[in-house]
Order: structure tokens, then C-alpha cells, then sequence
């Protein structure tokens, strides 16, 4: 039995979470993390197919990334992610995938961001966004990463949290359970 084949059984034994990774420096530490809070996962690149998936995620992370979201050969998500019907988590470049797939804008920042932030939480008490940050003080500090920027959401996201350099550092969907933010919290 292939190791792929020994995952997917694995996977389908217990609830899995599903991470993408666009070539972020932080993907395995998403996974340990992840991991070390008692929940089986599994890091695969972010050109699957999710058609040929041999398990249903629970959840899926879309990692940050090395790219730049505007770069001609940058990776992108297969879109049919976006129909799993499980929540999803964009971290960094993740967040901008979302942006890309479901109709926000994103560009270049004007000066990239490398280090410490300090994150205002807004979360909405009567939203299903209100657990994601559940018991973090606001404001908070966060470790940014990144050279583009999240322009403006796509429609039926709101805000949730912002920084001083960054206006939607974290964005939520009214209805489903897609998340995104512009920070590395691993």
C-alpha cells in the first residue's frame, strides 16, 4: 500500500482538516499546530484536484505563499474548494485566494510588511465569526508576512479585524464559513 493510500485511509477515519500549501515557509508549523491541538490534518499541495481527493476535510487552511498573488505564474486554489460545504481559513496569500476566487480585489502593497502588528478585533457578537478570535484580547499582536494586500473584499465578507497598515486583516463571509486573514497565526 502507497503512503498516499495509508493517508486516505488515516483521513477517513477521523475528521480531518485539509491544508493547501502555496510554498509558505510557515505550512509545516500550520500542520504541527494544528496537530498539536489534537487534530489529525493533512499538507498537500495547493494544485490538488479536489475531484480526486480520497477523503472529505472537515476544514480546509489555505497557507500563505512565497508569490505574489499578481505574479503571471502565481499558484492558485482548484475553485471547487469553495464548494466543499466545510469551513475554510485563508492565512496571508490564502486570504488573497479567496479574494481572487470569489470576487474581491487585491494588489501589490505599496511597502511590504514583515513583523509585529497590532490587531483590532471587531468581531460581531451575533455572527458566526464571533468564535474565530473567542478569548483574544483586542488589540492583539500578530505577525505579518506579506507584500500584497487585500483591496477590497468580496462581497457578503465583513470586516473582523484591522491593523494600522491594513484595513481588512481579517474578513469574515455573512453566511458561510470562510475566513480570512492577513496575518501568520501560527
Amino acid at each position: 500500500m502507497s503512503s498516499t493510500e495509508v493517508a486516505a485511509q488515516v483521513a477517513n477515519m477521523y475528521d480531518t482538516i485539509l491544508i493547501l500549501d502555496f510554498g509558505s515557509q510557515y505550512s509545516h508549523l500550520i500542520t504541527r499546530r494544528i496537530r498539536e491541538a489534537g487534530v489529525y490534518c493533512e499538507l498537500l499541495p495547493c494544485t490538488q484536484k479536489i475531484s480526486e481527493l480520497k477523503f472529505k476535510p472537515k476544514g480546509v487552511v489555505l497557507s500563505g505563499s512565497p508569490y505574489s498573488i499578481t505574479d503571471k505564474d502565481a499558484p492558485h486554489v482548484d475553485p471547487e474548494v469553495f464548494n466543499l460545504g466545510v469551513p475554510i481559513l485563508g492565512i496571508c496569500y490564502g486570504l488573497q485566494e479567496i479574494a481572487r476566487n470569489l470576487g474581491g480585489e487585491t494588489s501589490l502593497a505599496v511597502k511590504r510588511e514583515y513583523g509585529h502588528a497590532e490587531l483590532t478585533l471587531d468581531p460581531q457578537a451575533d455572527h458566526h465569526s464571533y468564535h474565530l478570535f473567542q478569548d483574544v484580547p483586542s488589540p492583539t499582536n500578530v505577525w505579518m508576512s506579506h507584500g500584497d494586500h487585500l483591496e477590497s473584499p468580496p462581497n457578503d465578507f465583513v470586516i473582523i479585524g484591522s491593523t494600522s497598515t491594513s484595513a481588512y486583516a481579517a474578513v469574515a463571509h455573512t453566511t458561510l464559513p470562510i475566513y480570512g486573514i492577513q496575518f501568520h497565526p501560527e
